[in-house]
């Protein structure tokens, strides 16, 4: 049997893919096209709302839970970016958020069983960008593969 390799590549698309699907975040999310702006990779000059997803952290199952246990975990980030000087619009996008991802099944290569959890998120960051007010927060979430 050959040796798995990352997780990471296949989770992150399939959280992308879960946010875009999830018809409150599209209804807060879509531009003027329709589109939904959820990316790993998010475009130059894109104006938020939006959500930046992105591959964090992976380890072996055996590290976390013992001998015995086989497979992969990893923690991917989910990054609400605002344009609001508060937080009301962030703790929307979490909320939203929380509720496409918490313990819904993925799909990885190689392993009979996946899925994802919310981990913790992270205050939020104020900061300028393009000439503007920007502050995002961090969610993380956990994602297994058995």
């Amino acid at each position: 049997m050959s040796q798995a390799g990352s997780i990471l590549p296949e989770v992150v698309t399939q959280v992308v893919d879960l946010l875009r699907a999830d018809s409150a975040l599209a209804g807060l999310l879509a531009d003027s096209d329709g589109a939904v702006k959820v990316w790993a990779l998010p475009p130059t000059g894109i104006v938020p709302p939006y959500l930046w997803v992105v591959s964090n952290s992976e380890e072996s199952l055996p590290t976390k839970l013992g001998a015995g246990h086989y497979g992969r975990t990893c923690t991917v980030k989910v990054i609400p970016v605002s344009r609001q000087r508060g937080t009301l619009e962030l703790d929307t996008l979490g909320s939203l958020v929380m509720q496409a991802l918490e313990r819904q099944p993925l799909t990885v290569t190689g392993f009979s069983a996946a899925g994802i959890v919310w981990e913790v998120t992270h205050g939020p960051i104020f900061g300028e960008a393009d000439g503007g007010p920007q502050v995002l927060r961090e969610l993380i979430f956990r994602a297994s593969a058995r």
